[in-house]
């Protein structure tokens, strides 16, 4: 999962880099905000308006690199070096986001026109190359930095962002012998999985995704289920993936219930793919019941209707229609 720190600077100097912001709290104005505004059905216009944005946020980040180089200068081999050298990475990944929409507007006629110096130029590979320069500066430089897990991660994220996922993963997994009791280790650990995933070792990508398992607290914690669910999958071993996405669906019906983070309730997603294990597993005549159970207080309609969509392709039509027939009786309106 890919996480960023956005550095306090940048937020600071956000108002001072342009007029149309107010001195006093570093907000922009109305007027600016307004201006800033889509408009539906005007797709020329919201490309300005886009731009526009984009071209504040570039001078902000200017501004922001300008103090920061400033108080490195002023606190160089003080107690606050590490951090500051950190902070300066963590921008260079932030205006790497602001040269990726000058990339991918290079055919947009608005946006060159208006501003055809920034597109030319615009790299976000090279702002990446910057901050890893910078995470390599850290590790080697400062290694009692109180942030140096944050830093390895930062840096892994930032190598498999330019490709380079074995020193990616190389990263991540020293991030989790370097600091077991970091919080990121599960997020380290779900990395790990998706490049093996990627990758088809899905042997190694299963063990990660398990380890996940650990940290029931953590926000990656159902992902790693579900990815978890998919290598079984991949590996032929479609009960033991159903099994999963099972807890998947347990876990998104008690954070319903407690009312946490939604985005943590992947009932939706789990059910849809539950239909393509289901009929390696278990019976078409057991269908409504089985996915009556595990849809709860969610419509099953969609998902019996993909299921029998698959047995379809698959010429079972047989199936099909005791999966159909089964709805229409329990749920005639549906």
């Amino acid at each position: 999962m890919k996480i960023f720190v956005f550095i306090s600077i940048l937020i600071m100097f956000l108002g001072m880099s342009v007029p149309s912001f107010s001195k006093d709290k570093g907000k922009a104005s109305p007027e600016t905000l307004d201006n800033l505004k889509f408009i539906e059905g005007n797709e020329q216009e919201n490309e300005k308006r886009a731009l526009q944005t984009e071209l504040l946020v570039a001078a902000s980040e200017r501004k922001a690199m300008e103090q920061l180089q400033l108080l490195l200068k002023k606190h160089r081999g003080t107690y606050i070096e590490a951090d500051l050298w950190f902070r300066m990475a963590e921008l260079y990944m932030r205006k790497s986001k602001t040269e990726r929409f000058f990339e991918l507007n290079r055919e947009s006629d608005t946006v060159v026109k208006l501003a055809p110096k920034k597109v030319k130029s615009a790299s976000s590979k090279r702002e990446i190359i910057k901050a890893v320069g910078i995470y390599e500066k850290i590790q080697k430089q400062f290694k009692s930095f109180d942030k140096m897990d944050l830093v390895i991660f930062n840096n892994a994220f930032a190598r498999q962002t330019l490709g380079q996922d074995k020193l990616a993963a190389r990263l991540y997994n020293d991030l989790i012998s370097m600091f077991p009791r970091s919080s990121l280790v599960p997020d380290a650990h779900l990395a790990i999985g998706e490049i093996k995933f990627d990758s088809n070792d899905f042997n190694t990508a299963l063990k990660h995704f398990l380890s996940i398992e650990k940290y029931p607290s953590s926000r990656v914690y159902p992902y790693g289920m579900y990815k978890a669910a998919w290598t079984y999958y991949n590996l032929r071993k479609e009960p033991l993936g159903l099994e999963k996405l099972e807890q998947v669906v347990a876990f998104g019906r008690m954070v319903q219930e407690k009312g946490i983070d939604s985005r943590l309730d992947l009932r939706k997603e789990a059910l849809a793919d539950m239909t393509l294990f289901y009929e390696d597993v278990y019976l078409s005549k057991d269908a409504y019941s089985y996915f009556s159970k595990q849809a709860g207080d969610l419509d099953v309609t969609p998902t019996l209707l993909k299921l029998s969509f698959l047995y379809e392709r698959h010429s079972r039509y047989e199936d099909k229609l005791a999966v159909l027939t089964a709805l229409v009786k329990k749920q005639p309106y549906s």
